[in-house]
């Protein structure tokens, strides 16, 4: 672990592990895929491994789990290329997926004995996307054009079959960096219903948290956690919910991420107004135990509490949480407006005792130990978004604010741009003056542009 700013010797030996592959800005070393950079705002939906719950007007949860867009959150600021590296997808989890995917086949095929008329449904996107940063040249660009489309075929009333792939092309110096591109499998699993209980077996994103940005309790995740626009990356999971009510609901996960098992149960409790979740981890991954809690209600104002206490095999116990209101108005068709705090008990306290060796290997995806975030959208006439946001250390007061403008064409084409500003005091994390072991590693600023096609 490297704790220390003079430690440059050592920062400089992990840099030379990571693959340049990971990163497509031109004269840097790479970070891994969970490094986070500039922040923004979007109104993309949560993806969620748990059973659709109730939700409250002010909550910024008022949107359908089994989506396939994450909350809200800020993107990564190198690039969407970073998403390309995929974790989870060695012999043990291969060979899982194989299972689930054979057992999809075979339902589909053998789909006319189970319904008389087998419903369908394609579905996804299809995108391109320009990123320029800082120092602005020739030479740093890079061009991303993906598909992303999603077949869904509904077998009888209780039983369905999902499969989604995405191909990619890389062109500019993420086509150097990164290779050509790349055809995946993001999606494959079943969903059954049984009375009380509902199974989704397969590849699948899990996914859960409700606050913005943070997430403490999601410990299934393979992908940059706040990329804006991004899908979270698939894993093999088994997961079974059972409803003890209208209001109460038991959740039962087993995931392999990194040929690696992570076991947990959830328990999902609506009590008013407010909307609860308990839940416990036995993750093998990062080798420890973790109790987690999620609250989130509304009193005239949102709110919510999401936290998580971890009991590591090696190390010190440490506790990670984020606290958060927000509220809408009518301007426009809406303003809204999100204020958080966020504290995790193993970041550092400023830029001489920061873990940046978690940071390069992936193991961190920020430094310090006590954030503000602040979240805004303002929605014109339901085709056009401004959004803001901005992340502030405030344990070296740095910080990245990022301004974003979209707007629908045609209902379903999407153009947007968005600009990334990294700024500060002084040294810090967010501001790697020269002489700071993260100098080179990240832009100034950066320029965004991108068409989406949604279908």
């Amino acid at each position: 672990m490297i704790s220390h700013l003079g430690d440059l010797s050592a920062v400089g030996r992990l840099q030379g592990k990571i693959s340049q592959k990971r990163f497509p800005f031109p004269g840097c070393v790479p970070l891994p895929s969970a490094a986070i950079r500039p922040p923004t705002l979007a109104p993309f939906l949560h993806e969620s491994a748990s059973l659709p719950r109730k939700t409250l007007p002010h909550s910024p949860n008022n949107r359908d789990p089994f989506l396939p867009h994450k909350h809200p959150a800020p993107h990564h600021w190198w690039l969407p290329f970073a998403s390309l590296g995929r974790k989870g997808q060695g012999p043990l989890s291969l060979r899982f997926h194989a299972y689930w995917i054979g057992l999809a086949l075979c339902l589909v095929t053998t789909a006319t004995p189970l319904r008389a008329e087998v419903e369908s449904q394609i579905r996804g996107e299809i995108r391109s996307r320009l990123a320029l940063f800082s120092p602005i040249h020739g030479d740093n660009w890079a061009l991303e054009l993906r598909a992303r489309p999603e077949l869904v075929v509904f077998l009888t009333q209780d039983l369905s079959a999902t499969v989604t792939v995405r191909g990619q092309r890389n062109l500019g110096r993420g086509a150097d960096l990164l290779g050509d591109g790349d055809f995946t499998l993001d999606r494959a699993f079943i969903d059954l219903r049984l009375g009380q209980w509902d199974l989704r077996l397969g590849r699948q994103s899990v996914n859960f948290g409700s606050a913005l940005i943070w997430n403490p309790i999601d410990l299934v995740d393979s992908n940059i956690p706040l990329d804006f626009d991004i899908v979270k990356n698939g894993v093999d999971a088994i997961r079974a919910s059972y409803s003890l009510s209208s209001t109460a609901s038991l959740t039962g996960l087993m995931a392999f991420p990194e040929d690696s098992v992570l076991s947990m149960i959830k328990a999902d409790l609506l009590l008013g107004s407010a909307d609860i979740s308990l839940l416990a981890v036995d993750d093998r991954v990062a080798g420890a135990w973790v109790l987690g809690l999620d609250l989130k209600g509304d009193l005239g104002v949102g709110y919510w509490l999401e936290g998580a206490a971890h009991f590591p095999e090696k190390g010190a116990a440490y506790q990670d949480f984020v606290v958060g209101l927000d509220y809408s108005w009518p301007l426009f068709d809406r303003l809204y407006l999100a204020l958080q705090f966020h504290r995790d008990g193993s970041g550092g306290t400023g830029v001489d005792n920061y873990d940046y060796g978690g940071l390069i290997t992936g193991r961190k995806g920020f430094l310090a130990r006590d954030y503000a975030s602040i979240l805004s959208s303002l929605v014109i006439k339901e085709i056009n978004t401004l959004n803001g946001s901005l992340i502030y250390n405030l344990d070296d007061d740095s910080y990245i604010t990022t301004l974003s403008g979209s707007r629908y064409f045609f209902e379903n084409l999407l153009a947007s741009v968005r600009v990334s500003l990294f700024r500060g005091s002084g040294p810090g994390e967010f501001n790697p003056v020269e002489g700071h072991p993260l100098e080179g590693l990240q832009p100034t600023e950066s320029y965004e542009l991108w068409l989406e096609w949604r279908f």
